[in-house]
């Protein structure tokens, strides 16, 4: 009995192992299915790091372009506003200059009527000079006219005169002839 009751703590504490044994294989099993579920995340994730390696890439490639682009539109930017300013400043320059030239003509343009005033002035002196001068030579025509007359008159007094003056002479003078033959 003590034989058969040995042989029967040995089969428990066998089946105790055993069970021990299972327990563990069970877990074994529970943590192998959980490393094989992980095994499938981590090919999930893996998968999805791969995607998004991918689509960094893509993005950083894109970034690249964007900023090379962005450059090449800076550089343009730089050289419009370099041009601009350019022009402004030939404008500005222009615009000093078409002020200058726009005082200078103002300034000629001063002078041309300050000349012109000074000449019309002188004109109308001159007009009044030559008004005077025409009411002098009128007066004196009007008093040459009358010398005229007066010499007209004179004259023809005179050839009256002349005239009877030679008529008497002619007739002395036939009358001497006639005294003479």
């Amino acid at each position: 009995k003590a034989h058969l009751q040995q042989q029967l703590n040995d089969a428990q504490l066998h089946k105790a192992e055993l069970d021990r044994q299972k327990r563990d294989v069970e877990r074994q099993l529970v943590d192998l299915s959980a490393v094989k579920e992980q095994r499938k995340r981590l090919a999930t994730d893996e998968e999805r790091l791969k995607e998004l390696s991918i689509r960094v890439e893509n993005e950083d490639k894109s970034l690249r372009s964007e900023r090379e682009r962005l450059r090449v539109e800076e550089r343009r930017f730089g050289e419009a506003v370099g041009k601009f300013r350019e022009e402004e400043k030939k404008f500005r320059e222009m615009q000093g200059a078409m002020h200058q030239n726009k005082e200078i003509e103002e300034e000629k343009a001063r002078e041309e009527i300050k000349r012109l005033r000074d000449e019309q002035t002188k004109t109308s002196i001159e007009r009044e000079a030559t008004k005077k001068e025409m009411e002098e030579l009128l007066h004196a025509q009007k008093i040459m006219k009358e010398e005229q007359a007066r010499l007209s008159e004179d004259r023809k007094r005179l050839t009256t005169r002349e005239a009877k003056h030679l008529a008497d002479v002619h007739n002395v003078e036939a009358s001497r002839k006639e005294v003479d033959r």
